[in-house]
C-alpha cells in the first residue's frame, strides 16, 4: 500500500478545494451591447448611463444678454448698456467726454428668476447669429444706435440696428429689454453712483 507524505496530503486537499470552489462559481452573462431604439446604433450600458447623466448641450445655454443704446453726438453720458445674467442685472452709463468730470455710472441687483425665465425664453440665439452685425445706418444724423447681444459659453453675437427700425426679426425679445432698461434707468439714477 503507498504511503502518502503530510506534504502529498495537504496539495490534495487544496487541490480539491480549489476545484469545488471553481465547480461551484457561476459564470455571468455576457454583457451584449443594447441598440439604442432611436438610432438604431449600439450603444454599451456604461455610455448610456454616463449619457443619462451628462446635461443636454451646454455650450447652447444662454449665459448673459446684453443691450444698449449710444449716441455719437451728446455732451455727457451718450453709451447705456444693461448686461444681465441668471445672477445679476447690472446698468451701466458711460460719457463720451472727459470721464473724470463724469465718471461711469454703475448699478446692480439681483435678477429675478422670471425675468430671466422670460427673456431666455424670448431670445434665439440661432436668430440673431443669422443676422448682420450692422442693420441699416445706426447712428447716422445723430439717430442713436441700439444692440442686442446674447453669449452662450463659446461664442457670442451682437447685432446692432437703428432705434426707430426696432429689430423685427427679436421684437418680443427687444420690446422686453426697453421695458427692463427703462425700469432699472428709473429706479437707479438718482441712486447710480460712480466707480471709485
Amino acid at each position: 500500500m503507498k504511503r502518502f507524505s503530510l506534504k502529498n496530503i495537504l496539495l490534495l486537499s487544496l487541490s480539491c478545494l480549489l476545484l469545488g470552489a471553481c465547480a461551484t462559481q457561476q459564470a455571468e452573462p455576457p454583457v451584449t451591447p443594447s441598440t439604442s431604439p432611436t438610432t438604431g446604433s449600439i450603444a454599451s450600458p456604461v455610455a448610456s448611463a454616463i449619457a443619462s447623466v451628462t446635461p443636454s448641450q451646454p455650450e447652447t445655454v444662454l449665459k448673459q444678454i446684453g443691450y444698449g443704446l449710444s449716441y455719437g453726438h451728446c455732451g455727457s453720458y451718450c453709451n447705456h448698456s444693461l448686461t444681465i445674467s441668471a445672477e445679476q442685472m447690472r446698468l451701466v452709463h458711460k460719457a463720451n467726454r472727459d470721464p473724470e468730470k463724469n465718471p461711469d455710472q454703475v448699478s446692480t441687483q439681483a435678477t429675478p428668476a422670471a425675468t430671466w425665465q422670460k427673456l431666455t425664453g424670448l431670445a434665439s440665439f440661432e436668430t440673431l447669429q443669422s443676422l448682420p452685425e450692422r442693420i441699416g445706418c445706426p447712428d447716422c444724423a445723430d439717430g442713436g444706435a441700439e444692440w442686442i447681444e446674447l453669449e452662450q459659453a463659446k461664442i457670442s453675437k451682437r447685432v446692432t440696428f437703428e432705434p426707430q427700425e426696432g429689430l423685427p426679426q427679436q421684437a418680443e425679445l427687444l420690446a422686453e429689454l426697453r421695458k427692463l432698461y427703462q425700469e432699472l434707468n428709473g429706479e437707479n439714477n438718482s441712486a447710480s453712483e460712480p466707480l471709485s
